[in-house]
Formats: C-alpha cells, structure tokens, sequence
C-alpha cells in the first residue's frame, strides 16, 4: 500500500480529494537553478525527470506528480506537521497501487531521492488534476 499525509485544512479544501499541482507527467529538465546537475536529470522529455523535478518541490515545471510513501509512520508525520513543524490535525489516505492500471495513475521512484528516509513513491493521474478517488482505499484522521 502506498499512503499520502496532508492537514485536514487541505483535506478540506480540496473536498476530500488528492488534487496535484500541475498537469505535466513528462518534462524537459530547465535551466532556472532548481536542478541539480549531478546526473539526476537526463536530457530531453520524460517521466523519471518530472519524478525528479516533483521531489525538488510539488509543481516544479508544471508536474502533475505527488508524493506518497510507502511508510505509513512519514504520512502520519506529514498529516500532523505543517511546513513550519506546528502541530496539526491531518488525514492520511491509503491507497492500493494495484488499481493504479484500471485508472490510469502513473507512478515511479526517483533514483537520486532527495529524501531516502521517506520512502517515496511519486504518483500523477493519467489526465485531470485529482487522483482518481478510486484508488483510495481508506481514510484515516489523525492527530485528534
């Protein structure tokens, strides 16, 4: 199973959907300062370089991917922390990456992680700008 931590704020925001940030699930690597040049990126267009632009920030060059994690633990951590490490309510969805065929969700790990500890798993829906809600199997509220 695969699992993605977020506050209830943005649970609630996004209606209880995974809405990604970007609509690209390939990208040709830019020349703006936030790649890394030490071969994590490859020349021309594709996956694994969104894979790898989304580990950099969620959206960098328009990418459609989110993180997950194979780890429930980091997810909750995640659910519960906010960017400046405040405490917060959260939600962590479980999802079953055994539909992911059947609903056109596209997924892959970054060779060169940013974070190895996290254990993640990047995920894009084949079209649109939420996962399909299919794929979630279950919804957990944490930190009450």
């Amino acid at each position: 199973m695969l699992y993605r931590g977020v506050s209830l704020e943005m649970h609630e925001a996004n209606n209880g959907l995974i809405k990604v940030s970007g609509s690209e699930s390939s990208v040709v690597p830019r020349h703006d300062g936030l790649a890394r040049y030490d071969g994590t990126f490859t020349y021309g267009e594709s996956i694994e370089n969104a894979i790898n632009a989304q580990h950099i920030e969620t959206g960098t060059w328009d990418t459609a991917f989110i993180s997950t994690t194979t780890n429930k633990d980091v997810a909750i951590f995640f659910a519960t922390h906010d960017r400046d490490q405040q405490r917060c309510l959260g939600v962590v969805y479980t999802i079953d990456p055994t539909l992911f065929s059947q609903f056109g969700v596209v997924s892959g790990t970054s060779q060169n992680p940013k974070h190895p500890d996290e254990s993640e798993v990047s995920i894009a829906p084949g079209s649109g700008e939420y996962i399909p809600r299919e794929v979630v199997i279950a919804v957990e509220f944490v930190g009450f």
